[in-house]
């Protein structure tokens, strides 16, 4: 189209100038050199004019486009900066959205917990709804306190819970069939026997009194995991009932029971009611495990833990539920004939606790040697409040160093939140303390069935 356009205005222009010729030619009698010559004029001329009308026209409509490109990309602009606004707006308001939503899960969170921790408190306080059902005491704890009975009696009655009745003398001479898988323990020596401070007669009557009634009760603290807090096992520790309501702590009567011969028998009663009680947990659905602790009287009567091996050899299914715990000066001193027996006992795959540690000149390796798998430091030694100077190891590097021996840290007698904040870079995998749970005494159905410990035989 435009090329047709040119073509009609170049033979316009082709025909003014022929025009123009032709009257200087005829009308002006020019010559016709004169005729052609302006006629070439006017045609380069006009041809002139007509190119600089199309530059202009060119050069106004880019103009034109120019503006029109200059109006779009200000309004482009002006639609990013509402946009922007809009995006600053609703991130602002997303912001503030998440904020509230992560307020608000916090605080779902802190329920949640408070809850559990109600939930935890409910279960343990379950378990001490009804008071402790007492059992008959063998005859034989009497007849250790009254001196009416001759020492080889006594002897036979610290032993009595676990040896199994055989007829004859030479039956009853024989170790029982269960201890025939123990390892021949080397020649016995002369255990060494704490020694027991003086005693108030009154009191060591009362005590052994109470213990030969069998006002002894099972009471429960849990071990939580850190810093989830799940109650993973329960410590067993006993409580006697005296004559006049007061109830002792195992540390209290232990020195009484000690001088009166008993307190081996008052350990076999221990054990066999936590086996008994995690018979019962388990058989209610309950995944935990019971920490039993036995006392350094009990040991030195070298035939407590030989007793004890073949006792548990007959529970062997209790072996991932069932823990002993002793103290840790009692556990370094044992004799050559008490580490085998406990090694038998590690062999059936029951695991060892060690607790009592006053200082953290810790022997790893020899506890590891033992098969001893937990080891409780009370937390103020571990945050150095007290007995921590001197050590061969900085208490946070404790956990670590016991870990690679396979050892796990229970950080005990925490009593407060402030302690577990300190306690978090300890990286101590357990806790006990009055903070999560205060002990409480077994319910009666737990052992109601229990009518004497001589049960241990059969059960």
């Amino acid at each position: 189209m435009s090329r047709i356009a040119g073509i009609i205005i170049g033979i316009s222009m082709a025909a003014i100038a022929g025009s123009v010729g032709a009257v200087l030619f005829f009308a002006l009698n020019a010559s016709p050199t004169v005729a052609a010559l302006s006629t070439m004029v006017v045609f380069i001329a006009l041809a002139h004019l007509h190119a600089i009308g199309e530059r202009e026209r060119e050069r106004a409509a880019l103009d034109s486009r120019i503006d029109d490109l200059t109006d779009a990309v200000s309004h482009c602009m002006r639609k990013l900066a509402g946009f922007n606004d809009q995006f600053e707006a609703v991130d602002a308001a997303s912001e503030k959205r998440v904020k509230v939503a992560a307020r608000a899960l916090h605080e779902e969170i802190g329920l949640v917990e408070t809850a559990l921790r109600e939930l935890a408190d409910t279960v343990d306080a379950g378990l001490s709804t009804l008071p402790p059902v007492t059992v008959q005491t063998p005859r034989a704890h009497v007849a250790a306190y009254s001196g009416r009975e001759s020492d080889a009696v006594k002897r036979d009655a610290s032993a009595a819970l676990f040896e199994k009745e055989a007829d004859g003398d030479a039956a009853a001479e024989e170790p029982p069939a269960s201890t025939k898988s123990v390892r021949p323990p080397p020649e016995p020596k002369e255990p060494l026997k704490p020694q027991v401070p003086a005693i108030p007669e009154a009191r060591k009557r009362a005590i052994l009194g109470a213990i030969a009634a069998n006002r002894i009760d099972v009471y429960l603290q849990p071990i939580v995991t850190l810093p989830q807090r799940k109650v993973r096992y329960y410590e067993a520790t006993l409580r006697l009932r005296l004559g006049d309501g007061k109830i002792l702590t195992d540390a209290d009567f232990y020195p009484a029971a000690d001088a009166g011969g008993v307190a081996g028998e008052v350990d076999q009663l221990a054990l066999f009611r936590s086996v008994q009680i995690v018979r019962r947990l388990s058989a209610r659905g309950r995944s935990v495990g019971i920490v039993c602790r036995v006392s350094s009287s009990a040991i030195s009567e070298t035939s407590f833990l030989k007793d004890a091996a073949a006792y548990l050899d007959t529970h062997k299914d209790l072996k991932e539920t069932l823990i002993l715990e002793f103290a840790y000066p009692t556990i370094m001193e044992l004799g050559p004939v008490d580490e085998e027996f406990l090694k038998s006992i590690v062999d059936l795959g029951f695991k060892l606790s060690v607790g009592g540690v006053d200082s953290l000149r810790i022997d790893a390796p020899k506890l590891a040697d033992l098969g001893v798998q937990f080891l409780k430091v009370d937390a103020d030694l571990l945050l150095q409040r007290v007995g921590a100077m001197g050590a061969d190891i900085h208490p946070a590097d404790l956990a670590p160093l016991l870990a690679r021996y396979g050892i796990d840290l229970i950080a005990g007698g925490i009593q407060s939140e402030n302690t577990v904040v300190d306690l978090l870079d300890f990286e101590a995998p357990f806790a006990q303390g009055d903070l999560f749970s205060v002990p409480r005494p077994v319910r009666s159905d737990i052992i109601s069935d229990i009518q004497s410990p001589r049960l241990a035989l059969t059960a």
